[in-house]
């Protein structure tokens, strides 16, 4: 999965550990901890 600029990826830490979120998981939690603080 790639996120382009301008793209949001929803989801919680949780889900990380779920298939469907496996992909490229340390990329997916710092988009996770960036929208967090947003």
């Amino acid at each position: 999965v790639q996120l382009r600029a301008g793209e949001c990826l929803i989801t919680f830490p949780e889900d990380l550990h779920q298939p469907k979120v496996r992909i490229n998981d340390e990329p997916v939690k710092k988009v996770v901890f960036k929208v967090a603080i947003s």
